[in-house]
């Protein structure tokens, strides 16, 4: 962790005070938490207890992991490493646990942030569950630059059996942010049996396009490696049932247009998403989508060059600026 500090604290995830606030991690440059290269601040305690946790450390009652314990930490110490890794980042994302549960610690760093002559030129993001009043949208807007909101069910009872918590604070922070201008994306968390069948997908698509036509979204496979135990086992999507979602997503419409295509994000989860790291910056701008197979075939090589044959294999490719109610930017990652 790049600040350490006597003081751990509980890990509780309650916030201090406005200037100090309680942290899990961080991580000095990160390229799957926003775009570009980011540093990235993971804090303590989560308002969620998700079956598919790879962090549950962070979550109340839980015991962190050795040589992760979390810190008593304030924002002049944050500075400090941050304008160390400013000159090779693009910005500074909050996460978790779940960032919004210390907003006044969150509001003090962004604004520290964007009030230094060194710093203004970073982006601050939210990666969050989306769980929280409006109120705090509200306070974070003037300084924040974007969020990314998980939603994990559109349906309520399967979003409680996934995190043992409603999703009406969810589905209307994605509903308000929007409107703020403030909604960078959406990710949707795939697990197979679980929240993937057919109908639930279109029915989500349909709520998404409704919020915003041009919405961004991510489809992410869940990934069995450094998640919590679960009994029965989790059950990962194969590659194939992750494009199958991705085409029942863009059926919202049937018209397509212009096409953005992008990698996903990290192969594998891990703790605080350290392990096989892709950047999100690759993204291919092309005229006309002529075709997913072609597409993913030209992405496909690049990757070989890059990563190898076996982690490319491991990349799922989809997507397509949509219009007239379909989602307008869609990648899948798994």
């Amino acid at each position: 962790m790049s600040a350490t500090l006597a003081d751990s604290g509980s890990g509780s995830g309650r916030s201090v005070g406005a200037r100090s606030g309680y942290v899990a991690d961080t991580i000095s440059f990160s390229s799957v938490d926003g775009p570009g290269n980011r540093f990235v601040i993971f804090l303590q305690g989560c308002n969620f207890d998700c079956i598919a946790c790879h962090n549950p450390q962070t979550i109340p009652g839980h015991q962190p992991m050795e040589g992760h314990d979390p810190q008593h930490v304030s924002v002049d110490d944050l500075l400090v490493s941050i304008r160390r890794a400013a000159p090779f980042i693009r910005g500074v994302t909050a996460s978790g646990g779940e960032a919004t549960q210390q907003p006044a610690f969150l509001q003090a760093l962004f604004t520290a942030i964007k009030h230094g002559a060194d710093l203004a030129h970073l982006s601050c993001f939210v990666d969050s569950n989306g769980a929280t009043p409006l109120s705090v949208w509200d306070d974070l807007a003037p300084v924040m630059d974007g969020a990314m909101i998980d939603l994990k069910c559109l349906d309520p009872d399967i979003h409680l059996e996934m995190t043992k918590q409603p999703n009406h604070e969810v589905l209307a922070s994605i509903e308000h942010l929007q409107q703020l201008g403030l909604l960078y994306e959406v990710r949707l968390l795939m697990m197979a049996g679980v929240n993937d069948d057919d109908e639930l997908l279109l029915r989500t698509a349909q709520w998404l396009a409704a919020v915003d036509p041009s919405m961004r979204v991510k489809l992410i496979g869940f990934r069995g490696h450094g998640a919590r135990p679960h009994e029965p086992p989790l059950v990962e999507p194969t590659h194939a049932a992750l494009l199958h979602a991705a085409d029942l997503l863009q059926k919202v419409d049937v018209e397509v247009r212009a096409a953005e295509l992008a990698v996903g994000d990290a192969l594998e989860a891990n703790v605080f998403l350290e392990l096989h790291d892709l950047g999100d910056g690759l993204v291919f701008h092309r005229a006309q989508l002529l075709g997913r197979d072609v597409a993913f075939g030209l992405l496909f090589t690049g990757f070989q060059q890059v990563l190898g044959a076996q982690e490319a294999a491991d990349v799922v490719v989809a997507g397509g600026e949509l219009g007239h109610g379909k989602v307008s930017w869609l990648c899948v990652s798994g």
